[in-house]
């Protein structure tokens, strides 16, 4: 989850924030790049006590495979991250109570596939389509359309699905299951892709097709996918 989101409020109210705290306005949009919360996470950090439910926490492995990218990306331990993380998650569940209290539930949505600079494939590398340098020779996107005639080149990783069938879908299956316990509902964002994609040489344009995807008219087999899985 994403540790921008981390509440400084709360983190305050919990007694590991001593200090003021910045106050930033922004008339349109927040300027997240120009925006530095970690002096007030490592502060928080610091003051923190480790307890029995943090210890939990840090022992799950999805947890500790994204504290251990993170670290390898900058010059943060991964127990920091761990730290982090279970902030965010406790704030997280304390929102989705409140929510709960109100009769409100929370829809989530499912990427269809994560960026290539992620935990996910640093772990994962054998269920998407790398060349044998584990880097990209083909990257996810969209042909041109009535909005854009040159397509949609967006980058990411495809998936091995010959790779992913032989585990009987357990990668996919997990992660769909990390999601569920997040959301109350989850979207999976372009069914699509799991029935038929399109396939962008790393170095090509959108125009370069192997295989083509319709946005806009969704196939028979695409619905028959879905129905199958649909009780």
């Amino acid at each position: 989850m994403n540790e921008n989101f981390i509440s400084l409020d709360i983190l305050k109210d919990m007694n590991l924030i001593k200090s003021n705290i910045d106050i930033y306005s922004f008339s349109d949009r927040i300027d997240y790049a120009n925006i530095s919360k970690d002096k007030y996470y490592i502060e928080a950090y610091e003051n923190f006590v480790k307890d029995e439910a943090f210890n939990k926490f840090k022992s799950r492995e999805e947890f500790i495979e994204y504290a251990k990218f993170r670290s390898s990306k900058s010059n943060y331990t991964e127990e920091y991250y761990l730290f982090l993380q279970y902030m965010l998650y406790l704030q997280w569940n304390k929102l989705k109570d409140y929510a709960h209290s109100k009769n409100v539930y929370i829809i989530g949505d499912l990427p269809i596939y994560p960026d290539y600079n992620s935990d996910e494939i640093m772990y994962n590398s054998s269920y998407y389509q790398l060349n044998s340098n584990n880097e990209l020779d083909y990257v996810s996107g969209a042909p041109g359309d009535y909005f854009n005639q040159d397509g949609q080149k967006w980058g990411h990783p495809l998936y091995n699905f010959s790779n992913i069938k032989k585990d009987n879908y357990k990668y996919l299956i997990d992660r769909y299951l990390y999601f569920n316990k997040l959301f109350d509902i989850t979207r999976i964002d372009h069914f699509k892709a799991y029935e038929s994609y399109f396939k962008i040489p790393f170095y090509g344009t959108a125009k370069d097709k192997f295989i083509i995807e319709d946005l806009g008219d969704i196939t028979d087999e695409t619905i028959k996918l879905k129905n199958k899985y649909i009780e």
